[in-house]
C-alpha cells in the first residue's frame, strides 16, 4: 500500500508500528499494550514512573539488611536514642526494653527479616524506634509506610517535621503483619524530619505497657507523594554505601595505620574511611596498640577526630595517652576492642 500525505499534512498508508510526526496514537499501539491510561500528553504518568524509576525510598536501610552493629536473633537491652542496626535509632521511654532481629518470614509478598522491640519491665511509657531523616524536604507531600507487626492496638506510625505531626491507623493489635501508614505536608520551614514506628496514644504520648508486649517491624519506606507504592529493594552494596556515611566499623585488628608522634603523648594518623562522613565523628570501644621499632608496645584508649573535610574519605585522628617520641614514625593497630566510628543524626 503506498504511503499518501494530503494537503493537510496527515499521513495514511502507514504500517502498524510506524510514527507519524513522532507521535503514537491507537493505530500503532498492540492490542493489550500501553493504553491511554499509561499516556499524559506522550508520556509515562508519575505512578507507573514510581515502580520504574527506583531510589524513592527516602530511608536508609529500610529493610535491615545492613547490620554494622551485629544485631542477632538473641535480645539484647535497648537503649533510648541508640542504635543497635544501622538507621533505626531505639525510641524507649518509660519502659525496660530489649531489641532483636526476628527470623525471615514472608512479609507483604517477600521474605524480610524484621526487627523487633519487646517490653522488659512493665510500666507507662513509649516502645520503637525511628528514623531521622537529614533532607527534611520543605513544603512537599511525604507517604512514609512499615508492615508493622504487635500485639498493642497502640501501634502506629508518626512523622514529625518540627511543627507537623501526622499519625497512621493504629494497628489491631491481633499479632498479624499489617501495612501502616501516614501522610502528610511538610512545612516550609520544617527542621529535621523524624519518622516513628512506636506504641504510643494518639498524642505521641505514654500507655500502660505490660512485660512482652512488643511491636515488629519491617520494610519501612518514606517516599514524596501521597501514595505508598511496593517497597524498594537496593543493593547490598549501595545499602551499606548510604549507612557508612553515617557510620562505619573497624574490627579488632582491622590493619596497621601510619603515623607520626606528636610531642610527648600523642600519635598522629590517617584513618581510610569506606565513604567520607557526614560530621566530623565520635569514637568509642577504641583499644588499639602503638608498635614502634624494636616492636616494643604501648596501650592507649583515647582517639579523637582531627581536621575533617566532608568530601574527603581520609579522616586524621589523633590517638594519645601514652609516651612517644616526638616527629618519630609510628604504626597504630586496632586491638582488644573495634573501634566504631560515629557520625549519626
Amino acid at each position: 500500500m503506498a504511503i499518501v500525505i494530503n494537503g493537510s499534512g496527515t499521513v495514511t498508508g502507514l504500517a502498524v508500528g510506524g510514527l507519524p510526526d513522532g507521535t503514537v496514537d491507537a493505530g500503532t499501539l498492540a492490542t493489550n499494550s500501553v493504553d491511554s491510561a499509561e499516556l499524559i500528553d506522550g508520556a509515562v504518568d508519575d505512578s507507573h514512573m514510581a515502580s520504574i524509576s527506583g531510589r524513592k525510598n527516602i530511608f536508609i536501610n529500610g529493610d535491615f539488611s545492613v547490620n554494622q552493629r551485629g544485631l542477632t536473633t538473641s535480645a539484647v537491652t535497648a537503649t533510648n536514642n541508640t542504635y543497635n542496626i544501622d538507621r533505626l535509632a531505639n525510641y524507649i521511654v518509660g519502659v525496660g526494653a530489649q531489641v532483636a532481629l526476628g527470623s525471615e518470614e514472608l512479609i507483604g509478598g517477600t521474605y524480610e527479616t524484621p526487627v523487633k522491640y519487646t517490653v522488659s519491665s512493665a510500666a507507662s511509657g513509649r516502645l520503637g524506634g525511628l528514623q531521622k531523616v537529614e533532607k527534611w524536604y520543605k513544603g512537599q507531600t511525604v507517604i512514609m509506610s512499615a508492615w508493622v507487626k504487635s500485639n498493642n492496638a497502640n501501634a502506629r506510625l508518626r512523622i514529625y517535621d518540627g511543627s507537623n505531626e501526622f499519625y497512621s491507623s493504629t494497628h489491631t493489635g491481633g499479632g498479624a503483619w499489617e501495612k501502616l501508614t501516614a501522610t502528610g505536608t511538610l512545612a516550609t520551614n520544617a527542621g529535621q524530619l523524624y519518622c516513628y514506628l512506636f506504641i504510643v496514644d494518639g498524642s505521641g504520648g505514654s500507655v500502660t505497657l505490660t512485660t512482652n508486649d512488643y511491636i515488629h517491624i519491617a520494610k519501612y519506606q518514606l517516599e514524596l507523594g501521597s501514595t505508598a507504592t511496593d517497597f524498594e529493594h537496593r543493593s547490598y552494596g549501595e545499602e551499606l554505601a548510604l549507612c557508612q556515611r553515617y557510620f562505619q566499623l573497624f574490627r579488632e585488628g582491622a590493619g596497621y595505620f601510619a603515623g607520626n608522634g606528636v610531642g610527648g603523648n600523642r600519635i598522629d594518623c590517617g584513618l581510610p574511611l569506606a565513604v567520607p562522613l557526614r560530621v566530623s565523628p565520635s569514637f568509642t570501644s577504641n583499644g588499639y596498640l602503638t608498635h614502634r621499632s624494636g616492636n616494643a608496645n604501648s596501650s592507649a584508649n583515647q582517639i579523637t577526630a582531627g581536621e575533617y573535610n566532608a568530601y574527603s574519605n581520609m579522616l586524621k585522628i589523633r590517638c594519645g595517652g601514652h609516651s612517644v617520641s616526638d616527629e618519630v614514625a609510628y604504626t597504630v593497630r586496632i586491638s582488644s576492642y573495634d573501634l566504631l566510628v560515629d557520625a549519626e543524626l
